[in-house]
């Protein structure tokens, strides 16, 4: 959840890798992923945002378009109307 609240907010992050994040973060487009309990690679991420102004902005602002586009409430609501408008036009081959 707080992954998604940076996100939302456009801030770079730095995550632990594991099945579940890959599927939020594309690692170096929209945050950076570190091996869990690598806290050398841990420090390097954090130390390669903080040096890095225009990567950190460009991260970020990637972040941000991805959670409006798959996160936001907006992005929700239109999945589920893309779901239930495909429900009623063609149950049979429904992929809801």
């Amino acid at each position: 959840m707080v992954l998604l609240e940076a996100m939302g907010l456009g801030k770079a992050t730095v995550i632990t890798r594991t099945p579940t994040t890959e599927e939020y973060v594309d690692h170096g487009r929209t945050g950076l992923l570190v091996e869990p309990g690598n806290a050398q690679a841990l420090a390097g991420a954090i130390q390669r945002l903080l040096d890095n102004a225009d990567e950190r902005h460009r991260i970020g602002t990637n972040a941000r378009v991805e959670f409006e586009q798959r996160f936001s409430r907006q992005a929700t609501f239109r999945s589920l109307y893309a779901c239930v408008r495909q429900l009623v036009l063609d149950d049979e081959h429904s992929v809801c």
